[in-house]
């Protein structure tokens, strides 16, 4: 599965695809960033893990559903 990361980078929020060196894209707002970043992983399917300001995990997302990692029974 693909994994995404919105986060700020020298004064950008860019969405980034682990094991990539470019960015996929940048952004001037957060908002714009997470506008398109959530279509983007919605269209092509993956995991987006969304930071704060500081770095820290804001929330995380994976499209579709059901690629969703499932807790094994104990």
């Amino acid at each position: 599965m693909n994994r995404y990361h919105l986060l700020l980078r020298g004064g950008h929020w860019v969405l980034e695809k682990e094991g990539t060196a470019a960015p996929v894209k940048s952004f001037w707002t957060k908002r714009e960033g997470m506008m398109y970043s959530l279509n983007y992983i919605e269209h092509f399917g993956g995991s987006l893990t969304i930071h704060r300001l500081d770095g820290s995990l804001q929330e995380e997302r994976t499209y579709p559903g059901g690629l969703e990692p499932v807790a094994a029974a104990a």
